[in-house]
């Protein structure tokens, strides 16, 4: 079993073994990774480990194919979890049909990884709002910032005849 502070994050692989720009990147990550996946256990391995984010490694072109079916099964399935795609090496002519697939964020790389994880994949998965505890009580306002309508009192009520 894989410990919580490693599930922000599932690699998805279609490919039927990791290469070593993928090995160096689960080294980065410190992430499990699924390795030809069909949907039924992609979905399982969602609803068992929740993660916030699958990052798609794609880096041969013949199986880009079951990748994209993958990424399109997920977008129909809702925006959650965040989809990222790593294209590696590939063909310029493949990102508008990766993009298409539902991909929420596609990054490509020639195979300086650290500077992919570092520079672009952890600010981006940092971005999103990360609760923190307040060492100390909130401070009210003495009074509203807005006050409501008044009743006031006519001007013959308030002086007699």
């Amino acid at each position: 079993m894989i410990s919580n502070h490693h599930r922000r994050g599932l690699i998805v692989a279609p490919a039927p073994r990791i290469s070593d720009p993928l090995e160096k990147l689960i080294a980065q990550l410190d992430w499990p990774v699924l390795l030809q996946p069909n949907v039924r256990l992609l979905f399982q391995q969602i609803e068992v480990t929740a993660p916030q984010c699958l990052l798609f490694w794609l880096d041969q072109t013949h199986e880009i194919d079951d990748a994209l079916r993958l990424i399109a099964r997920l977008r129909d399935r809702g925006s959650r979890p965040y989809r990222i795609a790593v294209a590696h090496q590939l063909k310029q002519d493949v990102e508008p049909t990766i993009r298409a697939a539902g991909v929420h964020s596609l990054f490509c790389t020639s195979g300086n990884i650290p500077a992919l994880v570092q520079n672009a994949l952890l600010p981006l998965l940092n971005l999103q709002p990360q609760t923190v505890a307040a060492d100390h009580a909130p401070v009210a306002a003495p009074e509203p910032l807005i006050r409501g309508p008044t009743v006031r009192a006519s001007p013959a009520q308030t002086h007699p005849p």
